[in-house]
């Protein structure tokens, strides 16, 4: 739930696995009209994405005052990738987690730029934002699944993350 047009009413931004065996589809965002009734508009605000969508979290990780996004995305792996570290930097299209930037009601994918692991290492379970180090700044925690550390990327107020989970948890978790 989010109000993605900031409107005072809740809208709806569903997340669907897309690509995994005979799955298809993309994420859908329901606008609401105000009325009871919703209109699907993912497409029109870029948030039509096609991936292992787990989950989407909505925040103002550059504080301008408009809702982005952090998408959250499993994988699927095979015995090759397990331990392979290397491989969270390698940007996969279908299961990399996605930070995304508000331009004035259409998204755009910044991850890279961000600095947001994209690989194919990641599986996603949970996240929270919050401001972990008390800057201002909202920090994104994810919870990844046993073969891979969780992230934390703390948010460096210049559009990009520094992930650091071992120096701040003193370990991988």
């Amino acid at each position: 739930m989010v109000d993605i047009n900031q409107d005072g009413w809740l809208d709806i931004y569903v997340c669907q696995l897309h690509g995994y065996k005979e799955l298809k589809g993309y994420n859908k965002l329901f606008v609401n009209n105000a009325d009871g009734t919703f209109t699907e508009k993912a497409s029109e605000y870029g948030l039509d994405v096609s991936s292992y969508s787990q989950q989407a979290a909505f925040f103002y990780y550059d504080l301008d005052g408009d809702l982005d996004m952090y998408l959250l995305n499993q994988a699927v792996h095979t015995p090759n990738a397990y331990k392979k570290g290397e491989l969270r930097k390698v940007r996969d299209s279908m299961t990399g987690d996605r930070l995304y930037k508000n331009n004035s009601g259409k998204f755009s994918d910044v991850s890279e730029e961000a600095e947001i692991y994209g690989g194919s290492m990641g599986y996603g379970l949970a996240m929270n934002i919050t401001d972990l180090n008390n800057d201002g700044f909202p920090d994104i925690y994810v919870s990844n699944d046993f073969h891979e550390n969780d992230y934390l990327y703390y948010n460096q107020g210049n559009g990009k993350f520094k992930e650091d989970i071992v120096g701040s948890m003193g370990h991988n978790f």
